[in-house]
This record gives structure tokens, C-alpha cells and sequence, in this order.
């Protein structure tokens, strides 16, 4: 009898230890799994803050505060470029403006009968 009580004893304690790890598992699996779900709520909260954040500074996606990010050289480039733009629109405007005065000048000088004489000059 006493023997078998032991048995009865030990199979009891096995039975107890199986359930006690179960339950640990179990317990563990829990804790991990809600510390995921916390990690989770606080990376979307985060994210959000970054995007409500970046929208009240108008921050594009990219990362830029420019409305076109370009290089540092490529930014020289092209206000090089706009500048030789705008300088050949004025000089354009110039010319365009010169030969209507010199067309201009040319009919009153018709009209009033005054005509340029032009000599060839000799060469030696």
C-alpha cells in the first residue's frame, strides 16, 4: 500500500508539473503577445504624431522642406540658366526695339527726301 501510494503521489506530481508548465506557457504567450499588441498601439500612435507633425510643417514624404529637391549644383545650374534667360529676353527686346527706331528713322529720312550717300573706299 504504501507503494502504491507513492505511485499515486508521484503521478499526481507529474500531472501537476505538466499543468503548472501549460499554464506557464500559456501565461508567457500571453505577456508576449500583449507586450506586441502595446509595441504595435504605440508605433501607430508615433506614426501618427510623425504625420500630423510633418503635415502642420509641410514636410513632404521624402523628407524635403523644398518643394523640389534638387542639388546644391543643380540648384547653381538653373538659376544660371534663368538668369541667361532672362538676359537673352532683354537683349532680344533691345534689338527688336533698335530696328524699329532705325526702320523708323529710315521712312522720315524717305519722306523728307535725305539720303545717305555711300562711298566705296578706295584701297591702295
Amino acid at each position: 500500500m504504501d507503494n502504491s501510494d507513492n505511485n499515486n503521489n508521484n503521478n499526481n506530481n507529474n500531472y501537476n508539473n505538466k499543468n503548472d508548465n501549460t499554464n506557464t506557457s500559456t501565461t508567457t504567450t500571453n505577456i508576449v503577445n500583449n507586450n506586441f499588441e502595446k509595441e504595435y498601439i504605440a508605433a501607430n500612435k508615433l506614426k501618427e504624431n510623425i504625420e500630423t507633425v510633418s503635415h502642420e510643417l509641410n514636410i513632404q514624404k521624402n523628407g524635403y522642406t523644398t518643394p523640389n529637391p534638387m542639388s546644391k549644383r543643380q540648384r547653381k545650374k538653373k538659376m544660371r540658366e534663368e538668369k541667361w534667360e532672362a538676359s537673352a529676353e532683354e537683349r532680344r527686346l533691345k534689338r527688336i526695339k533698335k530696328r524699329k527706331e532705325i526702320k523708323e528713322k529710315r521712312r522720315m529720312e524717305k519722306k523728307m527726301g535725305i539720303f545717305k550717300k555711300t562711298t566705296k573706299k578706295k584701297r591702295m
